[in-house]
């Protein structure tokens, strides 16, 4: 997870796992890397990166997509693209989300992922026996 300091209008983008102190500080958090670095943090970007950070990751079988829909602004036709799912990660809550190379994924918005078995599922439990009928109910959305 990535945690981004704000100056200015520059930024620093900090991997969590290399935070070595934190301190709050008014309505800010300073941070120290593992290089000896401080950098000032609002406290709202600080709760966040937390909130997402999950408390356990594992790896996810060969062959799970994570799959989204959208609307291609030329024709208005639904367009599905799929990315590799990396892992799940758990958090404290017992929420999973999957795991991707997206930097424009928004697990709070809800998901949906091709099982290697061929069936999709979706966050809150919605499932469809193959891809062929997840892209069908994306079609009729439309």
């Amino acid at each position: 997870m990535i945690l981004t300091a704000r100056r200015g209008k520059g930024a620093t983008c900090i991997p969590l796992s290399s935070i070595v102190r934190a301190e709050s500080r008014d309505n800010m958090w300073q941070v120290t890397d593992l290089l000896g670095n401080t950098h000032d943090v609002g406290r709202t970007d600080w709760e966040l990166a937390l909130d997402a950070a999950p408390s356990v990751a594992f790896p996810a079988a060969p062959g799970t997509y994570l799959l989204e829909a959208y609307d291609d602004d030329e024709d208005g036709v639904k367009v599905t693209s799929r990315a590799t799912v990396l892992g799940w990660a758990l958090d404290e809550e017992g929420s999973v989300r999957p795991i991707v190379v997206d930097p424009d994924f928004d697990y709070r918005q809800g998901w949906c992922v091709l099982q290697p078995d061929g069936r999709v599922e979706k966050s809150n439990g919605v499932q469809w026996e193959t891809l062929a009928d997840w892209q069908g109910f994306v079609a009729a959305q439309s």
